[in-house]
């Protein structure tokens, strides 16, 4: 199955959502003090959930940079395992043990294999579209205001 930027892009937005949503959540059953913010609270019945939501996101990011890395390409193993020594794709991969960092890395990149099967592809390019629109209408906004 072929993968697009487009869908990487919009299965990462999907998931940026839903964390944003859980992260309202946790906040929200726990209210600041008097002359205190919020935070986040690890006893929260869905910490867990927004844990692995985020560890998804950061997995979803590592594939997105696996697939830019290699010109919009799925690259060989061989060729993923040469970008990997010369640590490539550390950014959302965890810190400290080298083989939980690469097996995260190799997980991107099975997920990247596989296509994304649970995003929408009209979806996703309605998305693309969507953001396009936007970034012109930025653009044509900072013009005008420049001249």
């Amino acid at each position: 199955m072929t993968v697009s930027k487009e869908v990487i892009q919009y299965a990462i937005h999907k998931l940026s959502a839903k964390i944003e949503l859980m992260k309202t959540d946790i906040l929200n059953d726990y209210p600041a003090r008097k002359d205190t913010h919020r935070h986040m609270n690890p006893s929260h019945p869905t910490w867990s959930a927004y844990q692995e939501l985020k560890r998804q996101a950061s997995l979803h990011l590592t594939a997105l940079s696996i697939f830019k890395h290699f010109g919009g390409k799925i690259p060989a193993k061989s060729d993923l395992r040469k970008a990997i020594r010369a640590c490539c794709f550390l950014q959302h991969a965890p810190k400290g043990d080298k083989s939980k960092r690469n097996a995260f890395i190799f997980e991107a990149y099975s997920l990247l294999q596989s296509g994304f099967p649970e995003i929408d592809r009209a979806a996703a390019m309605k998305h693309a579209e969507h953001r396009a629109l936007e970034a012109a209408k930025a653009k044509e906004a900072k013009n005008a205001v420049s001249c």
